[in-house]
Formats: C-alpha cells, sequence, structure tokens
C-alpha cells in the first residue's frame, strides 16, 4: 500500500470518528424542552409565557388533536368541533357560543393560544362578535360579573387592543388595555395568560408581562374555571365568527418562574366600580 493511499484511509477513518462522536451526544432538541417533552419544542411553542417565565411541567393540558375532550363543557349554539389539532367554535345569527374548562382551581396559571375570524354576513349592517377569554367561579360565587378574571376582552372596533380585569366583591374592577403590535384578529395566532396567587395576580400577552395586581381588594379565593365567550349585541344581527384553540394548559403555582423582576415591575391596573355587581 503507498503511502499516500494510506494517509487517505488515516484521514477517513478520523472524519468517520469524529462523526461517531457526535452522533453518540445528544442534542439539544432531544432534550426535555421548555415545553415538558423529550423532542423539543417547535418555535412556536417557545414563545408564550409558560416557556418564558419557567412554569413547566405542566399539571394539565390539551391540545385538541382527537375529539372535543369530555372537560370542556359547551353552551350556546353553534359549530362546535375539533379538527386539524385545534378545537373551533364558530358563531353564527345571534347565538353567542361559550366553552368552559371544567377545571376548577383557586389559584394557579393559565395559558392558552388562539385566533379570531369574522365571516363574511349576508347583512350588511351585521355587528361583531366580542370575545372574551377569562376565569369564573361557582354560579353562586358569580354575583352578576362581581367576581371573576377577563383574561383578554377583544372587539374589532379596536383591532390590537386587549381588555384585562378582575373583579371582586363588593363592586371593585381593577382593569387595563394593553396595546398589541398587531391585530388581535384577523386570524394571527396570539397566547394569553393569567397567573393567580394569594398575593398577586398578573397578566400575560405573547409571552409578556403586561398588569399585575397585588392590592388586597383585587385577591380573589374563590375555585375558578377558564372559559371562552363570543358575545353578541342583543337582539342585533351577528357577523358570523370563528374562535380557534390551539392550545390550553394549567400549571401549578409550586415553581417561583423566572425573571421575576419582569413580573414585579409590571404596572398596576386601575381601580373603577364595577357596576354589573350584585
Amino acid at each position: 500500500m503507498s503511502s499516500r493511499l494510506l494517509s487517505r484511509l488515516i484521514a477517513l477513518c478520523a472524519v468517520a470518528g469524529v462523526g461517531l462522536s457526535l452522533a453518540l451526544v445528544p442534542s439539544a432538541q432531544a432534550q426535555p424542552g421548555a415545553c415538558g417533552r423529550a423532542s423539543g419544542c417547535t418555535a412556536f411553542e417557545l414563545q408564550h409565557a409558560g416557556s418564558t417565565y419557567g412554569w413547566y411541567p405542566t399539571a394539565s393540558r390539551y391540545e385538541f388533536k382527537g375529539g372535543v375532550p369530555s372537560a370542556f363543557k359547551k353552551s350556546g349554539k353553534g359549530g362546535y368541533k375539533t379538527h386539524s389539532g385545534m378545537l373551533l367554535l364558530k358563531a353564527t345569527r345571534n347565538a353567542g357560543l361559550s366553552t368552559t374548562w371544567t377545571l376548577s382551581k383557586r389559584t394557579g396559571r393559565w395559558e392558552t393560544r388562539f385566533k379570531v375570524s369574522k365571516m363574511r354576513s349576508a347583512v350588511e349592517s351585521a355587528e361583531a362578535y366580542t370575545l372574551k377569554i377569562g376565569l369564573i367561579p361557582p354560579r353562586s360565587s358569580a354575583h352578576c360579573g362581581g367576581q371573576g378574571i377577563t383574561m383578554l376582552k377583544y372587539h374589532p372596533s379596536q383591532s390590537r387592543t386587549a381588555g384585562m380585569e378582575v373583579n371582586t366583591l363588593p363592586a371593585n374592577q381593577f382593569v387595563k388595555s394593553v396595546k398589541s403590535g398587531r391585530s388581535i384578529g384577523q386570524d394571527q395566532w396570539h397566547t394569553v395568560a393569567v397567573e393567580v396567587g394569594k398575593n398577586r395576580i398578573s397578566f400575560y400577552l405573547d409571552a409578556r408581562v403586561v398588569a399585575k395586581e397585588t392590592r388586597p381588594a383585587a385577591l380573589l379565593d374563590v375555585p375558578l374555571r377558564m372559559r371562552f365567550a363570543l358575545i353578541p349585541v342583543a337582539g342585533k344581527p351577528m357577523r358570523d365568527t370563528v374562535l380557534s384553540l390551539d392550545w390550553a394548559r394549567y400549571w401549578t403555582m409550586k415553581k417561583v418562574g423566572k425573571h421575576q423582576d419582569q413580573v414585579r415591575r409590571a404596572p398596576l391596573m386601575k381601580l373603577q366600580p364595577n357596576p354589573k355587581a350584585c
């Protein structure tokens, strides 16, 4: 064997050895990711509060890969089904449509990824539905809306505005309007989350903490369930609207979480009377 051929064989063996050693090293993507799976996370999954603020592992989660989960209860009329890994709610005419996740907790972290879109209407003057995502107490503790948390309230008339509320007895309403860099509607994906602790409530939009409340009058101590609702204008023809839910997740408050300096610096909400409380 010539010396040149021997040198080439040694070089090839060295390259193969390096490749083998690299193959034996687990890739970063194969490690347990922020979404809690050994296979890692997709890009969009990394852009939400649960990952950004280090809440994992989840205590409960739904990805809507199969049929409608029994833990989600429909109320009202309209289309209601799962499709392509989403739970779809289609509100038509003047029928309010909602679904409630039956998981009930006094404290914790709730988050969802959603998009909402208006459909064409045969009636030119048809009104747009209001989207409301929040946490509601049992009916016996609701007091006409006197207790509960609104994670996001959206109407197409203010396309980039997300409204947030905390309602407590006897008639307190803590409110915050948050501007998004893009429309909340128009078939665009967003994430919204709320963190309910014994001493603080924090709100998140698209993986960014945007508001908090620490005043004792704002703190709830009732079981809460996550609700998604398309709300019509009473007596008016409505434009068909579709709400798509990609996933819904719940974490406990056992972990402190990351970036607590950001959470502490979040602005307080505005206190005003709640005229609907009873």
